[in-house]
């Protein structure tokens, strides 16, 4: 299953402002894209941007429950996080042809 998770937070808990060495980066944005965390939550990120002025984030995740999702946004926990199901529709619309 495809999910949208919509990541918002204010500039004073912006993850990169100390800089993207900082422990504050790695222990939770760093964390949240290692290929260990997506093997031990059970959920992998298949696209993910930023709107870096507007402190938000947008990723894609797939998971086949979503128990493992809510353990994958714990890292993020402490901002706001909208979590919503989607569809694949570029794979949708290829099924039309």
């Amino acid at each position: 299953m495809l999910f949208q998770i919509i990541h918002k937070h204010t500039v004073d808990r912006c993850y990169s402002a100390a800089g993207y060495g900082s422990s504050r980066f790695m222990d939770t944005i760093a964390k949240l894209f290692s290929k260990k965390f997506h093997n031990d939550t059970g959920v992998t990120i298949v696209n993910a941007v930023i709107d870096g002025p507007g402190h938000c984030m947008y990723m894609i995740v797939e998971t086949d429950d979503h128990q493992k999702l809510t353990h994958f946004i714990e890292p993020i926990h402490d901002a706001e996080n909208e979590v919503v199901p989607v569809s694949d529709m570029m794979y949708l619309m290829s099924l039309k042809d």
